[in-house]
């Protein structure tokens, strides 16, 4: 069985380590995980022998949103959830 884990941040906060925790006891399937840029998390989990796959970084910033903002949002995400759907259909 493949496994892909996708996060949202490429840092090694609770939830990741938690992650690495994780994989660490998961011997019998293929383990892919998709992280924006290159990080400590992405490094972590390549020496626990998961494949890496670099999504592109996107910054945001919190409060209220111009309609340009919410624009680059929308085409961002919509590029994203296509990256997304070629990264499982490759890998199965």
């Amino acid at each position: 069985m493949n496994v892909l884990f996708l996060d949202q941040f490429n840092e090694l906060g609770g939830a990741q380590q938690c992650l690495l925790d994780l994989v660490g006891g998961i011997t019998r399937h293929r383990l892919f995980a998709a992280l924006p840029g290159d990080g400590p998390l992405a490094s972590a989990l390549r020496s626990h022998g998961v494949l890496v796959i670099e999504l592109p970084e996107m910054s945001y910033s919190h409060g209220r949103e111009s309609a340009g903002h919410v624009l680059r949002l929308t085409l961002d995400t919509i590029r994203l959830s296509r990256r997304l759907r070629r990264i499982v259909r490759d890998r199965k």
